[in-house]
């Protein structure tokens, strides 16, 4: 079995900045450090406990190659595709796509679905496909080698935003020696020396107007991460380039 999508561990970026906590909490400090790393908190904490939907916008570069979903028939493994599935829901985007080095022009593919790269027929209307296989051990600039780079993820919603803001100002309290409005709880996340202690598995929300808000329409069933689908039958995603 095979999993067609995992949520990621973490946003792309920050769905707040320092500007952002400034905006709503009056507190007298000169750490701008502070509210980045208070902003980063309640980011992470507020992606895990509103199930990992929002990522924020992110890009990624692939490399796609399919020969192992080629039949048997093809021993080479370098059949060819009209569609590619893109990693990462929503696809927002697609920035560049090369072959061989060069950037094909958009005209000659479109995205469906918000997810499959649909390569186009040319002028004449022959038809036209992506490469089946390439050198991955070469930099996408060199010949045999195909790269597809895009923007995915979904955008956080306003409410999501006001609640990171709300919570970003109440960790900044607590790092400038304040006492804050959070309760104690089971377990913990931890970034940059800050610690949040929440309890996930009892539900407990954190007491603040508009991060409850948020969490009770987004998550109201306190799911730890959007479902997945496994199939052995489903289309492989192409890797990403690097780390």
């Amino acid at each position: 079995m095979s999993t067609l999508e995992a949520p990621s561990r973490s946003p792309c970026e920050p769905w707040i900045v320092a500007e952002d906590i400034a905006a709503v909490c009056d507190l007298d400090t000169t750490g701008a450090a502070d509210y980045d790393t208070a902003a980063q908190v309640a980011t992470d904490v507020l992606y895990e406990l509103s199930g990992r939907q929002f990522l924020g916008v992110c890009e990624r570069t692939v490399r796609p190659c399919h020969g192992r979903l080629c039949p048997p028939a093809h021993p080479c493994g370098c059949c060819y595709t009209d569609s590619i599935p893109l990693a990462g829901y929503p696809v927002r985007g697609v920035t560049e796509v090369k072959i061989d080095g060069a950037v094909i022009d958009p005209g000659e593919y479109r995205l469906d679905r918000h997810r499959f790269l649909t390569r186009m027929a040319d002028a004449d209307g022959n038809r036209q496909q992506w490469p089946g296989c390439q050198r991955l051990d070469l930099d996408d600039t060199e010949t045999d080698t195909f790269a597809v780079t895009y923007d995915y993820g979904a955008e956080v919603p306003a409410a999501g935003l006001a609640a990171a803001a709300e919570l970003g100002c109440q960790l900044a309290t607590v790092m400038a020696g304040g006492e804050c409005q959070l309760p104690a709880g089971a377990t913990r996340v931890t970034r940059q020396g800050v610690t949040v202690d929440i309890d996930l598995l009892r539900g407990a929300l954190l007491g603040l107007p508009l991060t409850n808000l948020f969490l009770q329409t987004y998550n109201p069933s306190r799911l730890k991460r959007p479902p997945a689908l496994f199939s052995p039958d489903i289309r492989q995603f192409p890797q990403t380039v690097g780390l």
